[in-house]
């Protein structure tokens, strides 16, 4: 994978690629036509230890989208980080964007961070279950300037809802205090809580997509394709095809 660019290179599904480093890649783009949206090519981790580490280093305004696949195994009350994009501030890991968390039955997207009015610091999650889902596109933005962190599931707006049960009041996360500066990992945090599942089509853009192009993402795939997000009028700045 050390190359400046990678041009729609198919590559059979990749289970053993601990410490596997992106650090050559400058940027990773799609040929003309998409191909054709199917999880051969797409990268399994084995929630052990496979892991991927990218030189793709993000702060200010984010967003970051992929397809995942819950079908592994998950632990009660454990986090798993199928992505993941870690907040400046260093005690405050599980506010992390791409953090999953196996809650009782229910493995769902979840925070923990401070609530709307930046009161109150506590879990909240996105209240569907993704384990044995199939393929979903997982998308979140953060907004520097407000401090706002939404989550669109499939294309769509999801609501937070706090440990408990208690919905949120708006759609949207407080991170109040903070921002996000790291680099992004695949399959991992800071190397522990490994995921076990499929990654596939994984993206960062510095800014925060409007949600006709989050929707366009994700209704690309009506043609049996995924879009291809080097022709978006904001591409990506960085976009790692996971094998295809």
């Amino acid at each position: 994978m050390g190359a400046d660019k990678i041009i729609g290179t198919a590559v059979s599904a990749i289970s053993n690629i601990d410490s596997v480093a992106m650090d050559t890649i400058a940027s990773i783009i799609g040929v003309a036509t998409p191909p054709s949206f199917t999880n051969t090519y797409s990268m399994e981790f084995d929630g052990v230890d496979d892991y991927v580490t990218t030189s793709s280093s993000i702060s200010g305004d984010i967003t970051l989208s992929a397809w995942i696949n819950c079908d592994g195994t998950y632990t009660i009350n454990q986090p798993r980080y199928p992505l993941s994009i870690t907040p400046s501030h260093a005690s405050l890991p599980n506010a992390t964007l791409g953090r999953f968390y196996m809650r009782s039955t229910n493995f769902n997207v979840m925070l923990q961070m401070w609530d709307d009015a930046g009161a109150n610091y506590n879990n909240y999650y996105i209240d569907i279950d993704l384990a044995g889902a199939g393929w979903k596109h997982c998308l979140w933005t953060y907004n520097d300037t407000t401090k706002a962190i939404y989550f669109y599931l499939d294309g769509v707006a999801q609501n937070w809802t706090k440990w408990g049960g208690t919905p949120s009041d708006v759609p949207y996360l407080t991170a109040t205090g903070y921002s996000y500066a790291s680099n992004l990992k695949i399959g991992t945090n800071t190397g522990t809580y490994f995921f076990d599942g499929k990654v596939d089509e994984v993206a960062i853009w510095n800014t925060t997509l409007s949600t006709s192009d989050i929707s366009d993402i994700f209704n690309a795939t009506s043609t049996g394709k995924t879009a291809d997000l080097s022709l978006m009028t904001t591409p990506p700045v960085a976009w790692y095809r996971m094998g295809d």
